[in-house]
């Protein structure tokens, strides 16, 4: 299913130095998007553009990128997730973090919602959390810390015939982008999370 090989030895030598010395090109940014991936190559950078988001009054968003980042990354993902407005992840990656973080239930909408309810450093923006599921509905979690209100949703996806479907690479990059392109417009989540399916 999937045609994808690569070789991450590049992004390991990212310096954060240069993400220091770049800050300045951010200010005009409404949304900062990053992947989990870059907890291993560079913490120092994630952190700082985290915090950046934090001070400038920016969304941050961020997704869960991989199992292996839940399993083997967890107390860095959760510092980093408690700066985020916006948290993405598919299956996999939501029920690892569950299973991770000691959850008794499989259920992944409860998971959801339980990401959806982790400390966060601005609560003055709710959190948003979804999980894709391939041809199964996107599972949304929305909580406001400030209110204590919770919103969740099931949106179901108008399944592709198999034929049609040449690579899963990019499927969830792909929902992101539709998600964020609609969200910094500020359309409303189901609107979002239809423009990223």
């Amino acid at each position: 299913e999937r045609a994808l090989c690569c070789d991450v030895g590049a992004s390991l030598k990212y310096k954060h130095s240069h993400m220091a010395s770049n800050l300045h090109l951010l200010e005009t940014a409404k949304i900062l998007y990053t992947t989990g991936f870059f907890i291993i190559s560079s913490f120092e950078s994630i952190l700082t553009l985290a915090r950046y988001a934090i001070e400038n009054n920016k969304i941050f968003a961020i997704n869960l990128s991989a199992v292996y980042i839940c399993d083997s990354y967890l107390k860095e993902l959760l510092e980093i997730i408690e700066y985020a407005d916006c948290v993405f992840g598919n299956e996999d990656e939501t029920s690892a973090f569950g299973w991770k973080v000691g959850l008794e239930f499989s259920d992944l909408h409860e998971v959801t919602t339980y990401i959806s309810k982790l400390p966060k450093k601005n609560t003055s923006k709710p959190w948003i959390v979804t999980t894709t599921q391939g041809k199964n509905p996107v599972l949304c979690s929305i909580y406001s810390p400030d209110t204590d209100e919770l919103f969740t949703s099931t949106t179901e996806v108008d399944v592709i015939d198999k034929e049609n479907i040449m690579d899963l690479n990019g499927a969830g990059d792909a929902f992101v982008g539709g998600f964020l392109a609609q969200f910094v417009q500020g359309r409303d989540v189901a609107k979002c999370i239809d423009a990223g399916l």
